[in-house]
């Protein structure tokens, strides 16, 4: 791509680098309704192409478009190339002004950076006293921003549908990746260094992996950072890439929620786990079919977990599981269940269980801070299983970098120690 400083008469077909607003004399001040039939067409001609009047590109001829697969989907009627309006907070100074006597009648006109340039612009842009204007022109082997970005947002997800995502039209050289419903974002990570270590100017930027999304969220946004991109970066990148994103909806639809209570504990510390619970199940669209309250007791939570009918349980004591022999972990064995570890290295959450109820459906011990909606390790532990991933020994030991740590003003005993 060539970028510099051309005369302005020179400039038809070129890619505005930089917003102008000048002063016109009326005549070379036309509404888009003035234009003339050929401008029309080639303004036309230029959004068929997928060039935004943001950040558009230089287009190519059409048959060598068609040969190279330049062509992008439309961009919205708002980023047309000949879409000229003058902001609203800007409206008063669009209309035609002349000085004290009259004379030299002018209008404001803007065009904004990225704007393919036509005839009619160059010579707005004279009769403005503006003679030289920065631009790019796309050379040779060269893919427009909205192309290129569309084409490695395609080869990043391609099938959006069964990947669970969707894909924006390319708009200033981006396409952004959004969730088509709730779940897990899965990435290859190493494939995404290697796309973003072709080329500075071609980028992706995601949500970190396994972060759990809603419907409509935003995951993920590909931008292609100058008007252009050389053919065989793009190619590499998209090789690099390709397949690297997709989403993991649920596959567990309900779950039951079994609380133990201890002597004097307080009535509110139930409902306000039962609460921060049913937050997290709703935000993967889980249904809390089951909720039982029971005595602190081995007998009782072996009981009520013996009739668990959900696709997943979860145990809420009212006192911390300090053993993997406590009284939570000991009940799920004596009601025909295993457990498969204690313990995690993530904090808060690191006073976890995880087993199977007798049936082979997975358990969870919950630490304290499941009470608060505020992450925890067993967030990531309960997404995983939700969503039918694997939550093992192997995985869960790996969650130790970047394993929260943020202190809690409300802790009953903080993570470092206070002076004497």
């Amino acid at each position: 791509m060539w970028f510099g400083e051309v005369r302005t008469e020179a400039a038809e077909g070129a890619i505005l680098a930089h917003s102008l607003r000048v002063e016109c004399p009326v005549e070379a001040a036309r509404g888009e309704d003035e234009r003339t039939g050929a401008e029309a067409g080639a303004a036309a001609a230029v959004g068929e192409g997928g060039y935004s009047h943001d950040a558009g590109g230089y287009p190519p001829s059409s048959d060598d478009r068609q040969s190279a697969g330049l062509v992008a989907a439309k961009p919205p009627d708002f980023l047309t190339p000949t879409d000229m309006r003058t902001p609203k907070s800007a409206a008063t100074d669009s209309a035609p002004r002349a000085d004290g006597q009259g004379r030299d009648r002018t209008a404001l006109r803007i065009w904004k950076k990225g704007h393919v340039l036509s005839a009619e612009d160059t010579r707005a842009i004279l009769r403005g006293g503006i003679e030289r204007i920065t631009v790019a022109r796309l050379e040779p082997g060269d893919i427009g921003e909205d192309a290129a970005a569309a084409r490695l947002a395609a080869a990043l997800v391609p099938g959006p549908a069964a990947a669970g995502l969707r894909l924006s039209d390319p708009f200033t050289g981006r396409v952004n990746i959004n969730a088509a419903g709730p779940g897990l974002i899965e990435l290859d990570v190493e494939a995404i260094h290697a796309l973003n270590a072709v080329d500075p100017g071609i980028t992706l930027a995601t949500l970190a992996p396994f972060a759990r999304v809603t419907a409509g969220q935003l995951v993920g946004t590909v931008k292609v950072v100058s008007y252009a991109v050389p053919k065989s970066a793009l190619e590499a990148a998209c090789a690099r890439g390709r397949g690297a994103f997709r989403l993991t909806p649920p596959r567990l639809r309900t779950a039951a929620l079994i609380l133990t209570t201890v002597p004097g504990q307080k009535p509110s510390l139930n409902e306000k786990g039962r609460a921060a619970v049913q937050y997290r199940l709703d935000a993967l669209e889980v249904g809390l079919i089951e909720v039982k309250d029971v005595p602190h007791e081995t007998g009782a939570i072996a009981h009520a977990l013996a009739g668990v009918e959900a696709d997943i349980a979860l145990i809420l004591t009212g006192s911390a599981t300090s053993d993997l022999h406590d009284t939570a972990p000991d009940a799920l064995r004596r009601s025909g269940g295993a457990v498969n570890r204690f313990g995690m290295p993530v904090d808060p959450g690191n006073l976890l269980f995880t087993g199977t109820l007798r049936n082979g459906r997975p358990v969870i011990g919950l630490p304290g801070c499941a009470r608060s909606p505020a992450p925890n390790g067993a967030d990531w532990v309960l997404e995983r299983l939700i969503c039918g991933l694997p939550c093992g020994d192997e995985e869960i030991s790996r969650m130790g970098v970047g394993g929260l740590l943020k202190e809690s003003p409300g802790r009953p005993h903080s993570r470092e120690r206070r002076g004497p």
